[in-house]
């Protein structure tokens, strides 16, 4: 643990998931075409991720 709150949530989020993708928008709704994309490659590989939305927290899209 460190004392910066928003590196500690990365860096939870990052060991406990394979893969994370911060994105804009979620995996279901992303928000920009690098977004889509890259969702859609993860599904095609069928790889399990965890998608974070940037968009709503401030904190962990400047990170």
């Amino acid at each position: 643990m460190t004392d910066n709150p928003v590196f500690d949530r990365i860096q939870k989020d990052i060991n406990d998931n394979d893969v994370v993708l911060f994105m804009k928008g979620t995996s279901m709704f992303p928000q920009c075409g690098f977004s889509a994309a890259v969702v859609q490659v993860l599904a095609e590989l069928g790889a399990p991720f965890k998608d974070i939305n940037v968009l709503v927290d401030p904190a962990i899209r400047q990170g």
